[in-house]
């Protein structure tokens, strides 16, 4: 994504079928935005997960540059599930934050979810619920 670009109602559901070295280790993510980007805005988007064959942990759902242009309102992660043998073990952390590195990990659970309400230029506002995401 470049330079002022918009998304709105973004979903991205990572690959079920990866691996954490040819996939999460090369710096995946289900949205990026260029380094050298200064204007940007995402509404209400989304990452999900189902590594259904391998253990993987994804750095974060969304990566931006932190610039006071860039802006993402409403984004969350969520865990769908990861496979056969799925216990808390098996499937660990999926995606460790929402955005860059701020919203928390998401896993099989209670922990299925994160919300970050507002970020932009490395200042953000968390949600604990999908209600208060929306606020």
């Amino acid at each position: 994504m470049g330079e002022g670009g918009e998304a709105w109602f973004f979903q991205s559901e990572l690959p079920y079928g990866v691996n954490q070295t040819d996939y999460a280790d090369k710096g995946k993510t289900g949205y990026r935005v260029g380094p050298d980007v200064k204007t940007h805005s995402a509404n209400g988007v989304g990452a999900y997960t189902y590594f259904r064959d391998y253990k993987v942990t994804v750095q974060s759902g969304f990566v931006v540059p932190d610039a006071p242009g860039v802006k993402l309102t409403n984004a969350f992660t969520l865990f769908l599930y990861c496979g056969p043998n799925a216990t808390t073990e098996a499937c660990g952390v999926s995606i460790t934050n929402v955005i860059n590195n701020v919203g928390g990990s998401i896993s099989l659970g209670n922990e299925n979810h994160k919300y970050v309400c507002s970020y932009s230029d490395g200042h953000y506002t968390l949600g604990d619920s999908l209600f208060e995401s929306f606020l």
